[in-house]
């Protein structure tokens, strides 16, 4: 879990979660990095959102990853 803590910044007063868009997958997006707001003060619900956070994005990438594969052409 400790790792977790590299994806929230704190600019000002709420925090942030901020990570790399992965290289297989940067095609789809228009910016390298994501950044979303926690809405909170809180360093402890910023690391309980950034946790919810990390899952959607795990999840909305693989299956960008999986529309890519079935995308390729089959070689014999």
């Amino acid at each position: 879990m400790h790792h977790e803590y590299s994806y929230i910044v704190l600019p000002k007063y709420t925090y942030y979660y901020s990570l790399r868009v992965p290289l297989d997958i940067r095609g789809q997006y228009k910016t390298k990095r994501i950044a979303v707001s926690l809405r909170t003060h809180s360093k402890r619900a910023a690391l309980r959102g950034s946790q919810q956070v990390s899952i959607q994005l795990e999840n909305h990438w693989s299956a960008i990853r999986v529309q890519q594969t079935d995308r390729m052409p089959i070689i014999c």
